[in-house]
């Protein structure tokens, strides 16, 4: 009897090292300094140049889905083209999703997982629940995979191995809809620019697998933007929101378990609780 729980022991602590060499949070520890918000927002904005009023106009007669081929129009397809044509060794890679009638963000996982843990990753995070498309960036590929259930494009590779620390900046600003539930791997940052949304939204930003819930290993959202916009109802968990934009906004979240958010503009009121 002591020798089988000596070996359950075993089999326990030998699970916990797997699971925190999976998640190592490599973010955890990121200094940053709240005097710099302005700095990061800007930094983020310039990345979108200035559209016409054509392409405007055609654009809000259009809805977004999350997930399509990828030579047709939608929320994954935008994620893999700016992935495709990002410069070499890019620190931001810019997905311009601005002034559509409505853009469905989720269910998309963004994570960035070692290739040797990935096919464990895979069978392991919300992944494996067949509703949700996954890329995934690390030092050796990036690699895309399906929605299960309905696979309207076959996965793939982008041999690239100079974005593995690269950061995903969505912008959604000036829609008239937007919503989704997108999930994210701790070792993977994100920026979401959702200014000016005309109704009011719900979008569900949390953990890519329970296990990282329960690890509290959290992700990051370098910048969150949602400027003269009303956050409803929406879920945050285990997040790590470094520099919040909350100017003119309205904020009712359903659930902040876990997360911390840190530099706001607007430190007094509308926050992320």
């Amino acid at each position: 009897m002591i020798k089988k729980f000596k070996i359950f022991c075993l089999f326990i602590a030998l699970l916990v090292t797997q699971s925190c060499s999976l998640f190592t949070d490599k973010n955890s520890n990121l200094n940053y300094n709240c005097d710099e918000i302005f700095y990061q927002l800007n930094d983020r904005y310039k990345l979108f140049a200035q559209l016409d009023k054509k392409e405007i106009r055609t654009r809000q007669q259009l809805e977004v889905p999350t997930v399509s081929r990828l030579d047709e129009l939608s929320v994954f397809s935008k994620i893999i083209e700016a992935v495709k044509n990002a410069p070499a060794n890019a620190q931001l890679i810019a997905v311009d999703l601005r002034h559509y009638k409505n853009v469905d963000l989720g269910n998309i996982v963004i994570s960035n997982v070692n290739q040797s843990y990935l096919s464990t990753f895979l069978k392991t995070s919300k992944y494996s629940q067949g509703f949700f498309a996954l890329i995934n960036f690390n030092n050796k590929t990036i690699k895309y995979y399906p929605v299960e259930i309905n696979k309207v494009f076959n996965a793939g590779e982008i041999k690239r191995r100079d974005l593995a620390n690269t950061e995903i900046v969505i912008n959604v600003s000036d829609s008239k809809r937007i919503s989704g539930n997108m999930k994210f791997s701790t070792n993977q940052q994100v920026s979401i620019i959702a200014d000016n949304i005309i109704d009011p939204y719900r979008l569900d930003l949390r953990e890519s697998s329970n296990m990282q819930f329960n690890l509290d290993k959290k992700w990051v959202m370098s910048v969150y933007s949602f400027e003269n916009s009303y956050l409803k109802d929406g879920k945050v968990t285990t997040g790590f929101f470094k520099f919040i934009n909350n100017k003119n906004s309205q904020v009712k979240l359903q659930k902040f378990d876990k997360s911390t958010g840190k530099c706001y503009i607007d430190s007094n009121t509308n926050k992320l609780k």
